[in-house]
């Protein structure tokens, strides 16, 4: 999964993660990577308007989003604020 990381990185594309809060709570997340650091990444989460870290042993799973999930994320991120 670090070599998925790092193409998202360089390449400047969010990527969509399902990550496990450390109160144990699942959420989707948009991600811009920004830096790799052994057992985590920092990025934007497009979720919370802000840089945040997280835990390479939390990131149940991450996929490149699609044009349409982008928009659509972005669209119900917009309407919640």
């Amino acid at each position: 999964m670090e070599k998925f990381f790092q193409k998202a990185q360089f390449s400047g594309q969010p990527i969509m993660i399902m990550y496990l809060s450390q109160k144990g709570m699942v959420t989707k997340r948009l991600v811009s990577v920004e830096h790799i650091n052994g057992d985590s990444i920092l990025g934007f989460c497009h979720l919370r308007k802000a840089k945040r870290r997280f835990l390479l042993d939390n990131i149940l799973a991450a996929l490149p989003p699609t044009s349409i999930e982008i928009k659509e994320y972005m669209n119900v991120v917009t309407k919640s604020i």
